[in-house]
């Protein structure tokens, strides 16, 4: 996968949001995008990367279903690469976003030869809406059996 970095970490990304207020953020970790990839929002698939060693053959890609926090509606997929769970993942991408973000959807766990076959997909916008659909139905699961022992 061929990767750009457009944030080192401790460097910012600014930006002005759809109300037309300028925003900036500190990136903790390497932040841009894998190339020859498409998000839903039309640009490439996002990643925040921790470190990854070469020929890691065992690699584990945490897919952060991130929503619109105002609609709570699927926005994109934000890739975590080089991190060792789940938990640490969504710290980790919790960190690059201001107190209280509301954009954490879910998340989920793929090796890199699915990552690779869905990331590259043709399919991208159904595919990436389909996971989070998946994950809701499991936290439903979940949240069901929860209940039924409290």
């Amino acid at each position: 996968m061929e990767i750009s970095i457009e944030n080192k970490p401790n460097t910012y990304r600014i930006g002005v949001d759809k109300n037309g207020k300028e925003w900036k953020r500190k990136i903790y970790y390497n932040y841009g995008y894998i190339k020859r990839t498409s998000a839903p929002d039309g640009d490439h698939v996002d990643c925040f990367i921790k470190d990854i060693k070469n020929n890691d053959n065992n690699l584990d890609v945490y897919i952060i279903n991130q929503i619109k926090p105002d609609t709570k509606e699927f926005d994109e997929p934000k890739c975590m690469l080089g991190f060792d769970n789940k938990s640490e993942a969504k710290k980790a991408y919790l960190k690059n976003y201001e107190p209280g973000w509301a954009g954490f959807g879910s998340i989920i766990k793929m090796n890199i030869d699915d990552f690779k076959k869905w990331v590259y997909s043709n399919e991208s916008k159904k595919k990436k809406e389909a996971i989070i659909k998946e994950e809701c139905v499991e936290l439903m699961k979940d949240m069901k059996k929860r209940r039924y022992f409290l």
